[in-house]
């Protein structure tokens, strides 16, 4: 009896150490992803930037420029919220803080933060965190209309700072697959228009043809 005790108590103690040593391997390569692709996506954003010489950039420009090299590059079952800590175009700064929020495998939230700031006429790189505080809209998009007026599940799910502009993320691929992604459209069914700054909380469902 004594000796079935001990095992099943080693064998817990065996258990509750691999599901320590598997969650955190799955937030290290959350981390990880994160970081290489802000950091890529800030880098495209500041060559696009230099290369389109023509144009003078805005804050605003830049902020929609790096959330469009980034959305797609972010698995499709996290949220992320998108701080803009610094924006100058003359200089090539831009500094970005960016919070993604996830599930565990076994249901447990969890979350991690990267900054990064990144100056183009200097090629450096460094870690800071800013403190000032924005106003944020939350900006969702799921799969179709009835995920929508479910809201069990979504696509994309964005935190954008009041103002700013919203880039359509990557297009999801329908279950039926003869069908093609064919727009975006708000939760009133009109066409999507994301030339327009977010002032609002706002929900966008997929339409498919």
């Amino acid at each position: 009896m004594k000796h079935m005790v001990f095992g099943v108590l080693s064998g817990g103690i065996v258990i509750l150490f691999v599901v320590m040593l598997l969650t955190m391997q799955h937030k290290n390569v959350r981390k990880e992803e994160l970081e290489q692709s802000l950091t890529e996506a800030m880098e495209t954003t500041l060559q696009m930037v230099k290369t389109d010489a023509d144009k003078d950039y805005t804050s605003e420009e830049m902020r929609a420029l790096l959330i469009r090299n980034l959305v797609p590059q972010i698995n499709s079952d996290s949220e992320l919220t998108v701080r803009m800590l610094a924006a100058d175009v003359e200089k090539g700064l831009l500094s970005v803080e960016v919070e993604e929020y996830f599930s565990y495998p076994g249901g447990k939230k969890g979350s991690i933060q990267c900054c990064r700031t990144i100056l183009a006429e200097e090629d450096s790189e460094e870690t800071e965190k800013g403190e000032k505080e924005v106003a944020m809209q939350t900006v969702i998009f799921y799969r179709s209309r009835e995920e929508m007026e479910q809201g069990e599940s979504y696509y994309k799910k964005l935190e954008i700072q009041k103002g700013d502009y919203c880039i359509s993320p990557a297009e999801p691929v329908c279950d039926d697959l003869k069908k093609k992604f064919l727009e975006w459209r708000d939760s009133k069914d009109y066409l999507a228009d994301f030339t327009q700054c977010v002032e609002e909380n706002q929900t966008y469902y997929a339409v498919f043809e």
